[in-house]
């Protein structure tokens, strides 16, 4: 598997994973196989957590490894980042100022500090907010030019910048897919999964929490980098969530 299914995730460890993957034949059939279908499990303190996975699902060769992860990387997340997930965003009540639902049970307090990395589900609404991204980073520095020439203080090197922002990288590319899939409408090939970056981030620190509605209000105190959107729907994560540490 890829290495960028635990990068992604800030994830490491030395549990075994084993993926067990079967190939299915029917005698009655003349060709015989059907496919394949698998079970994930994860040693150690992790549990078994697929039950014949894809039990009503066949699949060929190529879509199999696909499959798998994807499999893997919704677990890994869900493993590593689980009760790190306070809520997501109800309500922008003012510039920077906004209303969280929460969607764990969770001690908060006045002062705290929570993270939000850029997240884009890209069945959901991930081409639009990618495609509006890279438009606001690229509007930022034309207006900003010296901006790609000095280190950020939370944020990315002169060199990352340039690689992060120029022509050919990842951002560029993503952007350049989402317009190409939103431009073929209903025809459109959407990439599974989620899309999380943790050097696109804002950080919030709260300033009123309602216990009995399960709802807090939290100030935006820094955005990196600038150009950053704060979004209805939002998911808010505790401090240290994703390698993001404020």
């Amino acid at each position: 598997m890829k290495r960028d299914i635990y990068a992604s995730y800030n994830f490491e460890t030395e549990n075994e994973m084993i993926v067990y993957i079967y190939q299915v034949y029917d005698k009655r059939e003349e060709q015989g196989r059907l496919g394949y279908f698998f079970d994930i499990a994860f040693m150690e303190k992790f549990q078994l957590t697929s039950n014949l996975f894809a039990r009503d699902t066949y699949y060929n060769k190529k879509d199999l490894i696909k499959a798998v992860g994807v499999k893997l990387g919704g677990t890994i997340y869900s493993t590593s980042i689980g009760d790190k997930n306070i809520g997501r965003i109800i309500e922008i009540l003012a510039k920077d100022i906004v209303k969280i639902k929460l969607d764990n049970i969770v001690t908060l307090k006045k002062g705290m500090t929570l993270v939000s990395p850029a997240k884009y589900y890209w069945k959901r609404d991930g081409l639009e907010r990618r495609v509006e991204d890279y438009e606001l980073a690229m509007d930022y520095i034309n207006r900003h030019p010296k901006y790609l020439e000095q280190n950020d203080k939370n944020g990315l090197t002169v060199k990352e910048k340039k690689e992060f922002y120029g022509d050919g990288s990842l951002f560029q590319k993503d952007y350049l897919w989402a317009l190409t899939e939103i431009s073929r409408g209903e025809k459109m090939a959407i990439r599974q999964g989620t899309a999380i970056f943790n050097n696109i981030y804002y950080v919030l620190q709260i300033l009123d929490v309602n216990k009995e509605w399960e709802t807090f209000v939290a100030k935006v105190i820094l955005k990196n980098p600038a150009w950053v959107k704060v979004r209805k729907g939002d998911k808010i994560y505790i401090n240290g969530a994703f390698g993001i540490q404020q």
